[in-house]
């Protein structure tokens, strides 16, 4: 008898379960941009997308793309009660680049092989931030770029204490 992998009950704990993605756009706009300026986001529309029980985020539900606009922002306000510093886990398919109150913090290229010829690509909570947040709202903002395959983002914080999620 052939089986399925089994679906995780719950979202894992921490977990960010939904986020407001952009509108496609050009990867190349956001070379060297280490601070988004108004105008990067003005404009753009967002789609709400919620996550599967995993706590991945299938950006194809909301956004194809073509090989001149192959980027998106999933966007996430955190809401914090004081200033701290929370880790977040994340994952992501292709790139990614990572901004938090609009000031880039990571760039990372999952992109299939580009490694060595035997990585996938796979997305996990493989890579983690430690976010400095200020009291109030914090806004995280995650550029994902596809290249072949499919593309998601996931994330999930250490832990929520004093932090909540705006929807």
């Amino acid at each position: 008898m052939q089986g399925r992998p089994g679906q995780p009950e719950s979202l894992p704990d921490g977990c960010i379960s939904s986020w407001w993605v952009s509108d496609v756009f050009p990867e190349s706009t956001l070379e060297g941009r280490y601070v988004l300026a108004p105008e990067d986001l003005a404009g753009r529309s967002w789609s709400p997308l919620e996550t599967e029980r995993s706590g991945l985020a299938n950006l194809a539900r909301v956004q194809g793309i073509d090989l001149r606009r192959d980027t998106v922002f999933a966007r996430k306000v955190l809401l914090s009660d004081r200033e701290q510093i929370k880790r977040l886990d994340f994952g992501f398919s292709d790139r990614v680049r990572v901004y938090l109150n609009r000031r880039l913090l990571y760039r990372g290229d999952d992109t299939y092989q580009s490694r060595d010829y035997r990585f996938l690509g796979s997305i996990g909570y493989f890579d983690a931030l430690y976010l400095s947040l200020v009291p109030g709202e914090n806004e995280l903002l995650m550029a994902v770029s596809e290249e072949l395959g499919g593309w998601g983002i996931q994330a999930k914080f250490e832990n929520l204490a004093g932090l909540t999620f705006q929807d």
